[in-house]
């Protein structure tokens, strides 16, 4: 039987379809995420949720879950945002999509940089306020701000790393995030034969960084399509 480890929760759905498969999927959670609301912050976006077509950013489904929670319990008589959002692709798409249904997403893309190009592109464009975590990449602040656009950055969650020693030998290591690649290589080393599976370009440059391995890229960032990419190496 082929035995995986993967660095975060999923769904034991997700874990029968590969044990089906004769492929056991163990799970460790290398990371921890806790809202992180900065009471200096709290003023101003209280303000900006009443702001009409305010240009909002999103690069975490974190985030998204973070915001979505203190508008309900704080702020519910300001009543659903109307705003225009850049956020990145799939699960985190899909999690906008769904808590802030009276906005519009008005451009997203696969990674940080394709991102920042979209709103780059949108000429109207002068000011962003992006939501994130306490680990986030320069990418997006750093490009907007040199092509002149004023950047309001939000630390909302933080995310804490979980090492755990592995002692067990896998043939193959599931990573959703670099945050969680980090956390697992600072306490573990792979075998150069063993396979590393990632959930997009960001996550997978982490690995790449960490260990000379082989990655395999699922097609779109959410869990389904990770684990179909690990059964489908392995068949």
């Amino acid at each position: 039987m082929i035995k995986i480890l993967c660095t975060r929760t999923i769904s034991n759905e997700l874990i029968q379809q590969a044990a089906s498969k004769n492929i056991m999927i163990d799970v460790k959670d290398f990371i921890t995420v806790k809202p992180r609301m900065q009471e200096k912050d709290i003023p101003f976006i209280q303000h900006l949720i009443s702001r009409k077509e305010a240009a909002v950013i999103f690069t975490s489904k974190h985030a998204v879950h973070t915001l979505a929670e203190f508008i309900s319990g704080e702020n519910v008589h300001k009543g659903f945002p109307q705003w225009n959002i850049y956020t990145i692709s799939h699960i985190t798409l899909k999690s906008v999509s769904l808590l802030f249904p009276h906005s519009v997403i008005q451009g997203d893309a696969g990674n940080a940089g394709g991102l920042a190009k979209k709103i780059i592109e949108d000429k109207t464009v002068r000011e962003v306020n992006f939501f994130c975590g306490n680990i986030r990449r320069d990418t997006i602040p750093d490009t907007l701000k040199r092509h002149g656009i004023r950047v309001n950055e939000f630390i909302i969650y933080e995310t804490i790393p979980v090492p755990h020693f592995i002692i067990e030998a896998y043939d193959g290591y599931v990573f959703f995030s670099p945050s969680a690649v980090e956390s697992f290589f600072s306490a573990n080393e792979i075998q150069k034969q063993k396979t590393c599976f990632a959930i997009g370009e960001t996550t997978a440059s982490a690995v790449k960084d960490k260990a000379d391995n082989k990655i395999i890229i699922a097609k779109e960032q959410d869990a389904a399509n990770m684990i179909a990419s690990v059964i489908n190496f392995y068949q």
